[in-house]
């Protein structure tokens, strides 16, 4: 009889639906925003209509302003689809590290001692942002700071994912690490080359 309850799948299926709904129709394409409901709990038996179901999700943005106007956005969609299915619900939703910041003025003066340091343009790239979390971001928060990738993985592993089961740094690249970071420091407190 589940006409005589609130069925919490089928409401916790139309917030994930939604939320998906909202970055693709309510978020300017220009203002990166990822949205990934990656926890859905709920139920012990397939024919008993379960009291409560528990999603976790990822919010991705760049810049505070994106940041504040998702989570509105998130906290209204989450109250009106409850209200409408007469559900109760609790939102915790804790704001994490946020979107690093490479400041483009200290990176246009360091790219020349990366280049030479590695050995060639080829060696040092920019590459898009991306929506990964990093904690680096907090110092970039209080200075102008540039966060900088470094190649570890062993020839033979191929290609994996740096929070995986199967990633294994070459431990060579810290020597590289240590060259870059040094050479760096050196030219930028000595005014750049």
């Amino acid at each position: 009889m589940p006409w005589n309850c609130v069925d919490p799948i089928a409401v916790g299926a139309q917030i994930v639906t939604a939320l998906q709904v909202m970055v693709a129709r309510e978020i300017d394409v220009n203002n990166n925003t990822v949205i990934t409901v990656g926890m859905f709990h709920a139920g012990s038996a397939r024919n008993i209509i379960p009291q409560k179901a528990e999603l976790g999700a990822t919010i991705r943005t760049f810049g505070d302003a994106q940041r504040q106007l998702v989570r509105a956005k998130i906290e209204r969609l989450v109250q009106n689809i409850c209200e409408a299915a007469q559900a109760a619900y609790r939102l915790d939703y804790e704001i994490g590290t946020s979107s690093v910041y490479n400041d483009p003025e200290l990176l246009a003066k360091i790219m020349p001692s990366l280049e030479r340091l590695l050995g060639g343009k080829e060696f040092a790239r920019q590459i898009p942002p991306d929506t990964g979390g990093e904690d680096f971001s907090e110092f970039a928060r209080l200075t102008p700071s540039v966060i900088l990738w470094l190649g570890v993985l062993p020839p033979e592993l191929g290609k994996t994912a740096l929070h995986s089961p199967t990633f294994t740094a070459d431990e060579r690249g810290i020597a590289v690490g240590v060259k870059l970071m040094s050479g760096i420091i050196l030219d930028y407190t000595d005014g750049g080359r």
